[in-house]
């Protein structure tokens, strides 16, 4: 059985022209292009099916129950580099890390996390629609929405003070 080539090895073996637009379009062609035929689903493992009966429980990241039974041992594998006996669905692996990132407070406590990103703000919402362009698109002197809508403070995080500069 012959494995599949490495995108790299793809990329050496294609013509692509020079870099700008075409080239990332090339590139993108590439990447996009399936490598092979799918793989035929498999049946969930017992302890996929056990997680995913875990998170199916109302407030199960927040649960130290949840946690102490099989989360916790879960997530010591992953962060550790280890790689799952069987494969877990993306959604189940942000969970994990979203729970073990509420217990060590590298999450915020109080915030949650939309189950999208596809989500979309309700008409009429407090987060304003505006477009986005680029960084020359605005002259010194016209209005910048953004810096109307955020304080300068909320834009940019303060300098250490190791590299704050003194003039003398």
């Amino acid at each position: 059985m012959t494995s599949k080539p490495s995108f790299d090895e793809i990329l050496q073996s294609s013509s692509l022209p020079s870099p700008g637009p075409e080239y990332y379009e090339a590139r993108r062609r590439l990447w996009l292009t399936p490598k092979g035929p799918p793989r035929p689903p498999s049946q969930p493992s017992s302890s996929r099916r056990r997680l995913e009966d875990l998170f199916n429980q109302p407030g199960a990241v927040h649960s130290q129950e949840v946690w102490s039974s099989g989360l916790e041992k879960v997530w010591r594998g992953l962060s550790s580099g280890g790689r799952p006996k069987s494969n877990l669905p993306l959604p189940i692996v942000i969970k994990i890390i979203h729970a073990a990132w509420l217990r060590d407070r590298t999450w915020p406590p109080g915030m949650e996390a939309p189950d999208s990103d596809d989500e979309q703000p309700a008409q009429g919402s407090a987060t304003p629609q505006t477009s986005l362009g680029t960084p020359d698109t605005s002259l010194p002197g016209q209005h910048n929405p953004s810096a109307a809508m955020y304080g300068r403070s909320d834009l940019m995080e303060p300098a250490p003070p190791w590299i704050t500069m003194q003039r003398t």
